[in-house]
């Protein structure tokens, strides 16, 4: 884990780099997460001045600290907690119409048919990681490495 200054009252925890034992891939989302968690826990405790600790996708974003640099030593000598510890939130069931245009391209890139990949997709427990950048819009994880497909390559303009 990487920690760099944002400004001068923030810092930017970047869990893309391999900790000792070689931890990538989805692995990153799990060091976020523990690192997310153990800051909430700190901050609680009073061990760590924060205003927002913002997790995404392989970083955790620390905004409002006092004085980063002392904050930044503070950090790079404390451990998270196993991410697992953390998966008690109660699961939440969200109704999905499975009707839209990329479910044929991902269907042919699994290389299977759209009823199997509704079925895969019903079947896999996802868990959100981040909120995006549009309200509502959560980031989620849990599909298989296998499964994943890649992005388009050219954004649609309408969602």
């Amino acid at each position: 884990m990487r920690i760099r200054p944002v400004g001068a009252h923030a810092l930017l925890l970047d869990c893309t780099e391999a900790p000792p034992g070689g931890a990538t891939g989805p692995d990153v989302a799990a060091q976020v997460e523990a690192w997310r968690a153990e800051l909430w826990r700190r901050r609680e405790a009073g061990e760590l001045t924060a205003v927002d600790i913002v997790p995404a996708a392989t970083t955790v974003l620390l905004d409002g600290v006092p004085d980063a640099a002392a904050t930044a030593a503070r950090i790079a000598a404390w451990a998270p907690r196993p991410a697992a510890a953390a998966a008690t939130a109660p699961q939440v069931e969200v109704p999905v119409t499975y009707d839209g245009e990329d479910l044929p391209a991902v269907a042919g890139h699994w290389g299977v048919e759209v009823p199997t990949v509704v079925r895969r997709l019903r079947e896999t427990q996802f868990r959100v990681a981040f909120c995006g950048f549009a309200p509502g819009f959560a980031y989620l994880t849990g599909l298989p490495p296998e499964l994943a497909v890649p992005r388009l390559p050219t954004p649609r303009p309408r969602v």
